[in-house]
């Protein structure tokens, strides 16, 4: 009876980490795959990595031997793509707030402490967001999930013109991530990270002057900035132009002709500050 129990002996330095973060006798496995692809691709990847990509490293993580959960299936399926040299380009806007996702989920005891500081590690180091000077206080406020810090210090850079540091700002704003939800202060960075050329920031502003959040409500300008965004985000980002693009339609539905051909000269004149 007692042998059902009895543990195993490792047979390679997988096994050695596996038992290491999940005991040994390791647990079977449980991660909700489905679960863990939405997940990866909204939460963490926040639409950047198109979904059958994610699918498919979900599925080739999920066959190998970690006994995952479904939040570390999601985290060390994100991880692959903050990785890979193709997509550190695009994934700079959105890899602050998936560190700071990270951390909520191992304060809520859903992810194993060792892939957290894997991922704050290696996206410490091909996303550091500010001057030399700075980046231990930001690593260590991200990692205590200390939201209200990491706010305060990206804020310099931001006021230098960093369109990355602007970017986040406003996201952070806009969902009160370390500070109260201030949509005019959201639209405030999303306008001068948009006015340099930053295209997810073009994309937001457009959404905001949509929906009068933090601005005047105005689709000319709405029709403008989603038409920039479509210009600007590159050829991978399928998910985020076609969403552009669908937002600048329906926003024409609302506008005349003259209002439309003034936006489109807008557009066509716009150039970056």
């Amino acid at each position: 009876m007692f042998g059902l129990f009895k543990k195993k002996k490792p047979a390679n330095a997988l096994d050695e980490f596996i038992f290491a973060v999940y005991g040994n006798p390791p647990p079977p496995k449980r991660a909700n795959l489905e679960e863990a692809i939405t997940l990866a691709a909204d939460k963490l990847l926040m639409g950047v990595v198109q979904v059958k990509e994610v699918r498919r490293q979900a599925v080739a993580l999920n066959s190998g031997p970690i006994p995952y959960s479904t939040h570390d299936l999601a985290l060390s399926v994100a991880l692959n793509f903050f990785k890979q040299p193709e997509y550190v380009p695009h994934l700079g806007d959105v890899q602050m707030m998936a560190r700071l996702q990270a951390v909520q989920w191992l304060q809520q005891g859903l992810v194993v402490a060792v892939l957290v500081k894997s991922f704050e590690d290696v996206l410490y180091e091909l996303y550091a967001p500010v001057s030399t000077g700075t980046l231990e206080e930001v690593r260590a406020a991200v990692a205590r999930g200390d939201h209200e810090t990491a706010l305060r210090l990206v804020r310099p850079l931001a006021d230098q013109g960093n369109t990355t540091a602007q970017y986040n700002l406003g996201v952070m704003y806009e969902h009160g991530e370390g500070a109260p939800r201030d949509y005019a202060e959201a639209a405030k960075w999303y306008r001068k990270a948009a006015e340099q050329g930053h295209p997810t920031a073009q994309y937001n502003l457009g959404v905001m002057c949509a929906e009068g959040q933090g601005v005047p409500r105005d689709y000319v300008q709405a029709h403008k900035w989603f038409t920039l965004a479509v210009a600007r985000f590159p050829a991978s980002d399928t998910k985020k132009r076609i969403s552009a693009i669908k937002n600048r339609d329906i926003a024409a539905t609302k506008m005349t002709s003259a209002q439309t051909a003034e936006a489109e000269r807008l557009a066509r004149e716009w150039k970056p500050k």
